[in-house]
C-alpha cells in the first residue's frame, strides 16, 4: 500500500511538472561533477536541481562532465577537453556552469583546465565549498578572470566531534589525513577549530598511545584526544612522532581494535574509507559524501545535504540568469542539520523515537517517518473493507428474503436474456468460401496471409482445420478482434459432401491466453531472481566461512601457532577476501547493468598500451604457478571504446583464465584485420578447456564450467554486455585439454 500511494503521488507530480516545464524558458546548465558518473548521491542531486529550477521559473537542459577527482593528483584537463569538444560538436553551449565540492572547483581553475572554462565564458555557481571558500572569493586572484559565485559550506568540526564522542562512547577520536595540499589545508582548519575547545588534546605526535586501555580511558574522560592517521603514507604519522617505534606499535594496536573507536570523515577521496572498511561498525562523517548509501558505513553527522546544496545553487543560478552580476552576490552558507542513517542506527541498536527528535533519519520506513499519515491510510483502508463486507452481507440477505415468485420471475427473465444473447452471438455460419472472401478488406494486415490460405483450403474442399485471424466489422471502426475460422469434418447430406464451417468470436479467450503468457513470463522472471539470490548466497558462504574460521583461529589460537602457520592463515584470509571482493564487484556490475545505470564514455584507445597497463596491474594478483604475458599485438592499432569498461572486460577474461588454470601461462594479445578494419583483443589460457557442446552457454548468466570453482557465474556475461554496449562482439574458442581463447572484437584503425 505504501508503494501504491508513493507511485500515485509521484505520477501526479510528474504530470504536473511536465506540463509546467513545457511553458518555461529553457536554461542550458552544465554540471561539472567532482566524482565519476556512478557516484550514488548524484541521482538525488540532479532531481533536486531540476525541481528547484522549475519552481524558480526555468526549464533546465542539463549536460554533465565528470572529473573523477577522488584524488587531489587527478587532472581535470582530459575530462574538460573531451567534454568541451563533445558539446561543441553537438552545438550546445551553456548559459551557466554549476560545480560541486572544493576539489572540483580547485581542479577546473588550474592552468591546464582553466582554458576550457574561459572559452565558455559563462558564470559559475560553486556549491559545497568546505575548506577552500576564501580562495574563491570574487576579489581573489585565483578567479579574477572568472565570474564565480562561491557558496561556503564550512565543516562544523566541534559538533561532529561531540557526536563521535557521544555515540562512539570513547574520548579518543581518529581522523584520516594524507599528504596532499588540500588535505594539509583541511588538517590545519580542523586543528584551528578544535583548539577552541577547552578539553582538546592534540595527539598528532602519538604521545598518548593508551587508547586501548579502558581504565586509562576512564581517567582521561574529561578530555578529547584527536589523532590523525595517514593510510597513504607512514611518513605523515612519523613526521611529528618523537619515537617511531612507539607510533608503529600504537598503530598496530589501533588496527587490531578499530571497531572500538570513533572515526570521523572530513573529506572524500580514495583513502578516506580505509579506516572505515577496517571497522566493524558504522562511524561518523562531517560531510554529505556517501552518507546513507548501500554500505551504511556512517551512523550520523552534522552537515548540509545534497538536496540543500542543489536548492541553494539553483537559487543563485536563477538570480544570475535573471541579470544579477556574480560579483554583486554575497552567497550565504548552506544550511546544515543533524542526519542519521536508519540502517546504521539499527546496527547500533538505537531507538528511532529517541533519535528522531534530534536527527533527520534518512532511509526510515514510511510507517516510522510519517506515522500519522500511515495511520490514516490504514484507517481509510479498514473503513473501505468494512463497508464493502457490509454491503456484500446486505446484498446476500436481501436475496435470501426474496420469495419464490420473484425467483421464478427472475428465472424467466434470465431465459429470455439467454435467448437474446444466443440470437445476437458473434458466430457466423459459412455456406461457401465466397461468403467470406468478400470480408478480406476487414482483415488486419498481420493476418491477411493466413486468411487467404484458409479460404484456399476451404475452396479446395479440405476439412477439419482452424485458423485465427484479426479482423474488424464494418461498424467497429479501427477496433480489431480475434476470430477463429473453424472447418469441421465433411459429412454426407442427401448424398452430397458438406463441409460445416463457422466463424467464431474468440477475442476474449485469445486475450486471456496472452495475459496468461505474460503472467508466466513474470513468474519465470521471479523464479530467475530467486535462483540468482540462492546462487549468490551459496557461493558467498564458502569464502565468508573461510575468512571467519581462520580469523577466529588467529585470534583464539595465536599462542599455539607457528609463524609459518600464522602467515599461511593470513594468506588464506587474503585469498578468500579477494574471491569475495570479485564476487561482490561482479554482483554490483550486474545490478548496474540490470538497472540501466551503466553509461559508456567512448575515447580513442591505444590497444597495446592498454594491454601492457592491464598486465602490469595484474602482476600482484598472480599466484606464482600461472604466468601472465603479452603476446602478439601490433603497436599501431587503435579502437574507439570506454577504456575503463574495456579494462574490466579484459580483466574478466584474465581472471577466468587464471582461475581455471593450474599451470602454464595466460597470454593477452590482439590482431587486426585490414580488410574488415576489425581489431580483436584476445586472452588465451592453458586450462582444461570447454567441451564443444557447452560453448554455447559460456556467456550465459550463472553458467559455470566447474561448479567447484568459486564464483557466481556473472563475469563472462558482464564482459559480453560491456562489449556489446561498446559496439563489439564476443567469441570463444576452446579445445579440451589444451585451453580456451576468449575475445572481444571492435571496429579499429591504424595510425
Amino acid at each position: 500500500m505504501k508503494r501504491i500511494l508513493t507511485y500515485f503521488l509521484l505520477l501526479l507530480t510528474l504530470c504536473s511538472c511536465s506540463d509546467k516545464k513545457a511553458k518555461l524558458p529553457v536554461a542550458k546548465v552544465l554540471l561539472i561533477h567532482c566524482y565519476n558518473a556512478y557516484y550514488a548521491d548524484y541521482d538525488a542531486y540532479h532531481k533536486a536541481l531540476e525541481k528547484s529550477f522549475i519552481e524558480l521559473g526555468y526549464n533546465p537542459d542539463f549536460r554533465n562532465i565528470y572529473l573523477n577527482a577522488d584524488d587531489d593528483d587527478n587532472s581535470a584537463f582530459e575530462p574538460l577537453y573531451y567534454g568541451y569538444e563533445s558539446l561543441k560538436g553537438e552545438g550546445w553551449f551553456p548559459d551557466i556552469i554549476l560545480t560541486d565540492e572544493d576539489r572540483s572547483l580547485r581542479n577546473i581553475v588550474k592552468k591546464d583546465a582553466k582554458e576550457f572554462v574561459l572559452k565558455w565564458n559563462v558564470p559559475i555557481i560553486a556549491g559545497g565549498l568546505h575548506y577552500m571558500y576564501r580562495a574563491f572569493m570574487p576579489n581573489s586572484r585565483v578567479v579574477s578572470d572568472l565570474k564565480v559565485v562561491a557558496i561556503p559550506d564550512s565543516v562544523d568540526v566541534n559538533r561532529n566531534i561531540d557526536l563521535a564522542v557521544k555515540y562512539g562512547k570513547s574520548n579518543f577520536v581518529f581522523i584520516e589525513s594524507n599528504t596532499s595540499k588540500l588535505e594539509t589545508a583541511i588538517r590545519v582548519n580542523i586543528i584551528r577549530e578544535i583548539r577552541k575547545r577547552d578539553n582538546f588534546v592534540n595527539n598528532i605526535d602519538f604521545h598518548e598511545t593508551r587508547f586501548t586501555d579502558p581504565v586509562y580511558q576512564e581517567e582521561l574522560s574529561d578530555s578529547v584526544y584527536v589523532t590523525f592517521i595517514s593510510t597513504q603514507s607512514n611518513d605523515r604519522m612519523f613526521k611529528h612522532a618523537k619515537d617511531k617505534d612507539v607510533v608503529m606499535d600504537a598503530v598496530k594496536k589501533l588496527y587490531s581494535s578499530l571497531w572500538a573507536f570513533p572515526y570521523i570523515k572530513f573529506t572524500q577521496n580514495i583513502y578516506s574509507d580505509e579506516l572505515i572498511n577496517k571497522s566493524g561498525r558504522p562511524q561518523f562523517t562531517a560531510i554529505k559524501d556517501c552518507f546513507a548509501d548501500y554500505s551504511h558505513k556512517y551512523l550520523c553527522g552534522y552537515f548540509s545535504s545534497y538536496e540543500t546544496m542543489a536548492q541553494d545553487m539553483a537559487s543563485y543560478a536563477v538570480r544570475v540568469l535573471n541579470g544579477e552580476k556574480p560579483r554583486d552576490i554575497e552567497a550565504k552558507p548552506h544550511k546544515k542539520a543533524y542526519y542519521m542513517d536508519y540502517q546504521a542506527m539499527k546496527k547500533y541498536g538505537l531507538n528511532f523515537n529517541d533519535c528522531s527528535t534530534d536527527f533527520i533519519i534518512v532511509g526510515a520506513p514510511f510507517s516510522l517517518s510519517h506515522p500519522v499519515l500511515w495511520g490514516l491510510t490504514y484507517m481509510v483502508l479498514f473503513f473501505i473493507v468494512t463497508m464493502t463486507v457490509t454491503l456484500i452481507l446486505v446484498a446476500i440477505m436481501s436475496y435470501r428474503t426474496k420469495d419464490k415468485q420473484e425467483m421464478l420471475q427472475r428465472l424467466a427473465e434470465s431465459e429470455k436474456l439467454s435467448a437474446l444473447a444466443l440470437k445476437g452471438a458473434n458466430t457466423i455460419v459459412v455456406n461457401s468460401w465466397e461468403d467470406i472472401a468478400n470480408g478480406e478488406k476487414f482483415i488486419h494486415p498481420d493476418s491477411l496471409k493466413s486468411f487467404k490460405e484458409a479460404i484456399e483450403r476451404f475452396r479446395r474442399g479440405e476439412d477439419d482445420f482452424s485458423t485465427l485471424v484479426l479482423s474488424n466489422a464494418p461498424d467497429m471502426g479501427e477496433v480489431y478482434k480475434w476470430w477463429e475460422f473453424r472447418v469441421g469434418k465433411a459429412i454426407e447430406v442427401d448424398g452430397e459432401r458438406v463441409i460445416p464451417a463457422l466463424i467464431i468470436d474468440v477475442d476474449d479467450s485469445v486475450r486471456r491466453k496472452h495475459q496468461l503468457i505474460e503472467a508466466r513470463k513474470i513468474a519465470e522472471e521471479a523464479r530467475a531472481k530467486e535462483t540468482f539470490i540462492m546462487n549468490i548466497s551459496h557461493e558467498m558462504r564458502t569464502p565468508l566461512n573461510a575468512i571467519v574460521g581462520f580469523s577466529q583461529a588467529l585470534s583464539q589460537l595465536n599462542d599455539l601457532l607457528t609463524d609459518e602457520e600464522v602467515r599461511q592463515y593470513g594468506r588464506y584470509i587474503k585469498d578468500n577476501a579477494e574471491v569475495l571482493s570479485v564476487m561482490v564487484n561482479d554482483i554490483l556490475q550486474f545490478s548496474r547493468l540490470e538497472s540501466g545505470r551503466v553509461k559508456m564514455v567512448p575515447e580513442e584507445v591505444h590497444v597495446k598500451e592498454l594491454l601492457e597497463t592491464i598486465i602490469f596491474e595484474w602482476q600482484d594478483k598472480l599466484n606464482g604457478t600461472v604466468g601472465l604475458e603479452l603476446g602478439d599485438c601490433p603497436d599501431d592499432v587503435y579502437i574507439s571504446a570506454d577504456s575503463l569498461r574495456l579494462k574490466e572486460v579484459i580483466g574478466q577474461y584474465i581472471g577466468n583464465g587464471l582461475k581455471f588454470s593450474s599451470k602454464g601461462t595466460v597470454t593477452v594479445g590482439c590482431t587486426f584485420d585490414s580488410s574488415s578494419e576489425r581489431a580483436k583483443i584476445w586472452v588465451k589460457d592453458e586450462g582444461p578447456g570447454i567441451p564443444e557442446e557447452k560453448l554455447q552457454f559460456t556467456f550465459k548468466l550463472f553458467w559455470k564450467g566447474d561448479a567447484f570453482i568459486p564464483g557466481v557465474g556473472l563475469g563472462l556475461s558482464i564482459a559480453k554486455s560491456f562489449t556489446e554496449m561498446m559496439g563489439g562482439e564476443v567469441s570463444v574458442e576452446s579445445k579440451v585439454g589444451v585451453g580456451s581463447t576468449f575475445a572481444s572484437e571492435f571496429d579499429g584503425y591504424k595510425k
